[in-house]
């Protein structure tokens, strides 16, 4: 666990907290930035995380023995905090209120969602008003929101947990794959997004045709966001197809 303490991040003993001597990041090594921004250690993987510097929304990777440059992933904002999500992957939060999962084995961007608001909005510009980390074993994302002191002075901040899921906010206009005909069964092509652009997966999609008698079979959006819905009119003639996806956000 590296944590900022005596002006360097540094290591500590996750069971005794006490400083492993030795382990400062020593910013030299890993390309030399003005200091070294929330930084993420990998030791199976043998690799170092860390943010550009302030206002760059790119996060910069590196060979934690040599300090050897690997590759840059641009992300959807400044960062603010990169948290292990599992092995090569990791959430980072970016001052924007925007969070991407990456893979920093690779170098891709596997989803983006938008982070939940504190609920006292009167501390979103104060540093440590809002703190996430990722619970691996529940699965969950856990935010430290600080909220104003109980009238008796006790504390009232807290720590909420989220299942991390994109909100579905719009739905590709369906198009046909082949040319539509009486008699023929024809797939119709939808994807469905989520409300930071992020492509929204295992989500019902079904169709309804105007104007001629049709049957509809509903499809289901794979891991893109992308689903197929098949229409099969029985007479010709002039129609439109509409696609609606009901997701669960609660």
């Amino acid at each position: 666990m590296y944590t900022a303490w005596t002006g360097g991040w540094i290591e500590l003993n996750p069971m005794t907290m006490v400083a492993v001597s030795g382990s400062t990041l020593d910013k030299t090594k890993y390309g030399n930035p003005a200091l070294i921004e929330t930084p993420l250690v990998d030791r199976a993987n043998n690799i170092l995380v860390r943010a550009e510097s302030s206002g760059v929304a790119r996060i910069k990777i590196y060979n934690f023995t040599t300090g050897t440059w690997i590759r840059d992933i641009e992300v959807s904002g400044p960062p603010a905090q990169i948290m292990p999500e599992s092995n090569k992957h990791a959430y980072v939060y970016c001052h924007n209120g925007i969070i991407n999962l990456i893979n920093y084995v690779d170098g891709r961007v596997l989803s983006a969602l938008r982070a939940p608001t504190p609920t006292n909005t009167q501390y979103l510009t104060q540093i440590g008003s809002q703190k996430f980390a990722y619970d691996r074993f529940h699965r969950r994302l856990l935010a430290f929101q600080m909220i104003a002191n109980n009238a008796d002075g006790s504390s009232a901040s807290t720590i909420k947990g989220w299942y991390p899921v994109p909100l579905p906010v719009r739905i590709m206009q369906p198009i046909p794959l082949i040319a539509p005909r009486a008699g023929r069964t024809v797939p119709y092509l939808t994807r469905l997004f989520g409300d930071a652009g992020e492509p929204v997966a295992g989500v019902h999609v079904q169709g309804a045709i105007s104007s001629v008698n049709a049957t509809i079979a509903p499809g289901i959006t794979d891991n893109n966001g992308y689903a197929l819905v098949q229409g099969t009119a029985t007479v010709a003639g002039s129609a439109t197809l509409t696609v609606s996806a009901e997701a669960v956000t609660t």
